[in-house]
């Protein structure tokens, strides 16, 4: 397998995808869903790429997996509010998340929007430092997560 600095990886919002693309073709190779919008980059340690999502779930990718091993790190948020907010796939769902509130008024979108930030939605980039990643959260926490050899 390629290493996967031949690869470029792309978060997506509305798709919910992280594509791996081959950075010299720009052909896809794979790509992984997550259950809400991916707005930030991923960063990579050794064969590991980690980014996060909208509902508050941090991902660890095994790169040479081919979006087949994927583990996942909950916010405390998300933890408390997920089951309330998510659809029964557990993914962001705007009209779900809506029940009877009318989106064609702005001030709906809001307030869903709102909700959703109560999950400790993840829209920062990952950070590494040594044996330890770091992001941030909406639910205010900065969270440092011990990586494994």
């Amino acid at each position: 397998m390629e290493p996967f600095s031949s690869a470029a990886g792309i978060p997506t919002s509305d798709t919910y995808l992280m594509m791996a693309l081959d950075a010299k073709t720009g052909e896809k190779k794979y790509s992984v869903k997550a259950n809400g919008y991916l707005y930030s980059s991923h960063a990579i340690s050794g064969h590991t790429a980690f980014y996060g999502d909208f509902t508050g779930n941090f991902y660890a990718l095994d790169l040479n997996s081919r979006g087949k091993s994927l583990q996942t790190f909950s916010t405390e948020s998300r933890n408390l509010n997920a089951s309330g907010i998510l659809n029964k796939n557990g993914d962001l769902d705007f009209t779900h998340a809506a029940g009877k509130e009318d989106l064609t008024f702005y001030s709906s979108s809001v307030k869903v929007m709102n909700i959703f930030y109560t999950m400790g939605s993840i829209v920062s980039s990952p950070s590494i430092s040594g044996n330890t990643v770091y992001f941030g959260s909406a639910d205010g926490f900065l969270y440092a997560l011990g990586l494994t050899n």
